[in-house]
């Protein structure tokens, strides 16, 4: 069922307490060619995201253990983590609890019974969401230190040219 969606195997972090919703978000997922780590919210408190950082995290918010978004919020509170997308999955629709998820870092979400292309067209665009935000802090970083450079070449120019005005200002009242 490859769509062409390109996740060039990249790694998917499921949280998910279900193991039976883990093997279906899993194959659907690993059918794209996607890497896949399904991990329980409990498994996920032991998980080091500085050890295997992944490109996304679907997390299922409406976990037994830990209510999914305190989740949410412990995995943006990481530095190493922060900038990861999560997709958050529901099998409500309850819009309180849509935003709720998003003021806790989720960037997406879907909501129960999962319909696999909406999902993996979901991915793609985080992804792609990403990659593009990722590009954008390393051109303003190359463009800041650009700007630094440029700014001081102007300085030393400008005290070049203050010397030298000072230097013909004091020849022309000594002469």
């Amino acid at each position: 069922m490859r769509n062409n969606l390109n996740s060039s195997g990249k790694l998917i972090l499921v949280v998910e307490d279900s193991k039976e919703e883990q093997n279906i978000l899993s194959n659907i997922l690993l059918k794209e060619g996607y890497l896949v780590l399904p991990v329980t919210s409990f498994e996920l408190e032991s998980f080091h995201l500085e050890k295997k950082i992944p490109d996304l995290i679907l997390l299922n918010i409406s976990i037994l253990d830990i209510h999914g978004q305190e989740i949410c919020s412990y995995i943006k509170s990481k530095f190493i983590s922060q900038e990861i997308p999560v997709l958050c999955i529901n099998s409500l629709g309850d819009s309180a609890q849509v935003m709720k998820a998003y003021d806790s870092g989720c960037v997406d979400f879907i909501t129960k019974p999962i319909e696999p292309l909406e999902l993996l067209i979901r991915i793609k665009t985080q992804l792609e969401l990403n990659a593009l935000r990722v590009h954008l802090k390393f051109v303003n970083l190359e463009l800041e230190k650009s700007v630094n450079k440029r700014t001081r070449e102007l300085e030393e120019t400008n005290l070049r040219l203050k010397i030298s005005e000072e230097r013909w200002q004091f020849a022309l009242e000594g002469s």
